[in-house]
């Protein structure tokens, strides 16, 4: 389907939601009719403006936008009296709502209360966390395991050694027999108690546990865990006559560690010709939570006739969520193409401990990055992204992703850097499931933000009352995706950036959507590039290109006038927000004034392109209808 005028009126209500963070209903509601109130008299736009739009009852409702979390809860009765422990992800969880019958109160700071002995339904709310409910006595235990000293929240560097100490607590009036089991991998923990647990705790009695010493492996006998990692660990008590689980203990063990992020390369002269030195700069972050002390960073580069005039450049300190900026100079031989693309790699040593491998592709002028998949595919990622022969828009293969078990499945390219009129470029075809949300997102990363330019997939609609399943299915189409004006970032010259893949899986039908064993169905990418030769926008870069075109009225209802201060003949094309081809006009030498009539377009964004011997130049217009 087109864009139409309620796809901008979406897109302003989730940008305000999670880019700006306000989350009250009524507030998004009056806001996102802002930017339009200019355009009230457009026919299908006043009633997008005049309706109140209020389908919730409670204006104030606030609206979650992260995933919410779980709560754990347990109790323990004694003597006329119930206490409750509610806790998420092994921490205590303060200002709880607890309901049992008709008593009702609030968590303390350790995620405690304490309520008169009741029978009736447990209930537990907090904003930001799944409801909880369940009858007292399912979660009731005899037993309670009180953690003297635990996991610290700030984690923990590979090689360090840290203890952890309970207390078991038994409120019955029966001695209980028992045995203490830890669950957790191997290959990540080391795990030693020191001495032997006791084997029974007497009735209405408490005892304190052998302590129990860890230890995060090294890199050199494991390997390089990444910053934020969590290592399960589960400590339980189990009767020894039933077996059952008297209480459960989950640790969240969190691992720090130094981690890089590229950021604004800036070139002496971006026009990089054979035999040119250009000095170069860009910055790089610690976005990890551990100081790396000693930083080390080669240089390398995929051609011989290119070379970095220092190898390794060295760093004493950078704290997390600190940047340095570095700056070297490239060497282009006489003897290099007159155009290329080079990838300029990074090896970061940290410590003599941690290693890590970035790389940064850099083109010359207008020269662009091309994979058409006949070769290789070597970026980041799910080995279900695989070069497959089953259709090729040119040559013999093109790329798919073939997952053989439900789930999300990315790849992700190496830094590229924004050049004026960067365009993603990319031949697609498909046969996918109609109802269901199997599809593929191409997305772009740039820092710690997301911009998701395109969707494509299957057809997403409810399925059928006869429950009859179908495909949708097109054969090649061109897709051309304009970065500047797909985001809602203020581009720079030279920021860095990496494009990723992501292919949604979330449900399997046998016969219907099994990617792995029916090659016949699925996407197909084919002829992927990455140039600056397609969309230049010259309102924002005026000095990119000639301001040679003038589109009037802007926004327009049917009819665009285009005024194209050029004698050369040429042809004006015409894409949607897709990037999808609708139209093209052809100019004749000398004529100056051309006309597009969209009566058969939807509402939405359209960019102009102009293109002759000389120039590239492409306006942005807005049809409202």
């Amino acid at each position: 389907p087109g864009f139409g005028f309620s796809e901008f009126f979406q897109k302003e209500f989730f940008q305000l939601l999670f880019q700006n963070n306000v989350n009250i209903f009524s507030e998004l509601n009056y806001m996102q009719k802002i930017p339009f109130i200019p355009y009230f008299e457009g026919v299908s736009i006043y009633k997008w403006i005049g309706y109140e739009l209020n389908a919730l009852g409670d204006s104030y409702l606030q609206i979650l936008i992260q995933t919410p979390l779980s709560l754990d809860v347990a109790a323990q009765s004694g003597e006329g009296e119930v206490k409750f422990w509610v806790k998420s992800n092994s921490s205590a969880v303060a200002n709880a709502v607890v309901t049992l019958g008709e008593q009702q109160g609030y968590t303390d700071e350790n995620g405690e209360i304490t309520f008169p002995n009741n029978d009736g339904i447990v209930e537990v709310y907090k904003f930001g966390y799944k409801y909880f409910t369940s009858d007292l006595q399912t979660i009731t235990s005899p037993l309670c395991l009180e953690i003297n000293q635990g996991i610290d929240d700030d984690g923990y560097a590979q090689s360090e050694t840290f203890q952890i100490n309970s207390t078991l607590h038994n409120s019955s009036n029966e001695d209980i027999e028992f045995i203490v089991e830890y669950e957790f991998n191997e290959e990540e923990l080391i795990l030693q108690i020191l001495g032997e647990h006791p084997a029974v705790i007497e009735a209405n009695t408490s005892l304190e546990l052998s302590s129990v010493q860890l230890q995060i492996k090294p890199i050199d006998s494991s390997y390089q865990m990444p910053s934020g990692k969590v290592i399960p660990l589960v400590q339980k008590i189990v009767e020894v006559n039933s077996n059952n689980i008297l209480w459960q203990h989950n640790y969240n063990i969190k691992i720090i560690a130094p981690a890089f992020q590229m950021s604004q390369l800036e070139w002496e002269n971006y026009d990089l010709v054979p035999g040119m030195q250009s000095d170069f700069s860009f910055k790089i972050k610690n976005i990890g939570n551990l100081v790396s002390e000693a930083v080390q960073i080669s240089f390398t580069s995929s051609e011989d006739w290119i070379s970095i005039a220092d190898d390794m450049i060295e760093l004493d300190n950078l704290p997390p969520d600190s940047s340095a900026t570095l700056c070297n100079q490239m060497i282009i031989s006489e003897n290099s193409p007159p155009e290329f693309w080079v990838d300029i790699g990074l090896n970061i040593e940290v410590d003599d401990l941690y290693s890590y491998t970035e790389s940064i592709s850099v083109p010359n002028s207008n020269f662009g990055y091309n994979n058409n998949f006949e070769s290789d595919f070597n970026w980041n990622g799910d080995s279900s992204w695989q070069i497959v022969d089953t259709y090729a828009y040119e040559g013999e293969y093109s790329l798919s992703c073939r997952p053989s078990d439900i789930g999300y499945y990315a790849t992700e390219s190496e830094y590229f850097y924004f050049l004026p009129g960067m365009e993603l470029n990319f031949a697609y075809r498909y046969k996918m499931p109609m109802y269901g949300e199997d599809g593929f997102f191409v997305r772009l990363h740039r820092e710690s933000k997301i911009d998701t330019l395109i969707f494509l997939g299957a057809g997403g609609a409810l399925p059928s009352e006869n429950g009859e399943k179908g495909y949708i299915e097109a054969d090649w189409n061109q897709y051309n995706l304009n970065i500047q004006d797909l985001t809602t970032h203020d581009w720079e010259r030279g920021e860095l950036f990496k494009i990723d893949f992501l292919f949604s899986y979330p449900e399997k039908e046998s016969g219907i959507n099994d990617y792995y064993n029916m090659p016949e169905i699925g996407i197909f990418i084919d002829n992927f590039q990455l140039a600056t030769t397609g969309i230049v926008d010259a309102d924002t870069f005026p000095n990119a290109t000639e301001k040679i075109i003038t589109l009037y009225p802007n926004p327009f209802n049917s009819k665009l006038n285009l005024k194209i201060d050029s004698n050369n003949d040429g042809k004006v094309e015409i894409f949607n927000a897709k990037g999808q081809k609708v139209d093209e006009i052809n100019k004749a030498r000398n004529q100056i004034s051309l006309h597009w009539n969209a009566d058969h377009q939807p509402s939405g964004i359209y960019f102009i392109k102009w293109q002759d011997a000389n120039n590239t130049v492409t306006k942005k217009c807005l049809l409202l209808k």
